[in-house]
């Protein structure tokens, strides 16, 4: 993403836990618990208050948004730089589809995701589940002790309701929980 928009830098410390982002050179640099970052992030429509709430898996992603300078009058107080709003393709309303990707690399690495939507009752309401989970080996050692650093475990289970309650009324109901282990 910091490629395509040249004012937006990704800044990835220690590791996902640690990413901070910056617009037009101004945010933080660290990733300190106690400072509200200066970009906020928007993940359909819901503010996450910290980089560690928004760094996990991403997919079905419908487009992201990099928003410059102060948004305050729109988004609130915690975006003082600007804002990055990810939002998320919701359920299909026409048709059952399915997915599923499987990916494998060094350190036995592996990531399966895998999700469902369709309709559940009609046209006016319909159901996605999203999933993914993802394991690798960490790649340094300690030789004195044999323990082994930078290992990835975790997965993440996002599921989306979404109802047409009258013609000009819709309603989406989205619930997520996610595990990492780094």
């Amino acid at each position: 993403l910091s490629r395509q928009v040249p004012t937006l830098s990704v800044q990835n410390n220690i590791g996902p836990v640690a990413t901070s982002y910056r617009v037009r050179r101004v945010g933080n640099i660290g990733n300190i618990p106690t400072f509200e970052p200066a970009v906020g992030m928007f993940q359909d429509g819901a503010y996450r208050n910290r980089p560690l709430f928004s760094a996990g898996d991403m997919f079905n992603v419908e487009r992201i948004e990099v928003l410059r300078g102060p948004q305050n009058t729109l988004f609130g107080k915690n975006a003082v730089a600007g804002l990055l709003s990810i939002t998320t393709q919701g359920p299909d309303t026409e048709e059952l589809r399915a997915y599923t990707d499987l990916s494998a690399g060094d350190y036995d690495y592996w990531r399966m995701s895998a999700g469902i939507t369709g309709p559940v009752a009609g046209d006016k309401l319909a159901l996605r589940l999203d999933g993914s989970i993802t394991q690798r080996d960490g790649f340094i050692d300690e030789v004195s002790t044999g323990t082994e650093y930078n290992d990835r475990d975790g997965y993440l289970l996002r599921g989306q309701l979404s109802s047409q309650l009258t013609d000009n009324l819709d309603l989406r109901v989205i619930a997520d929980i996610s595990n990492r282990d780094e």
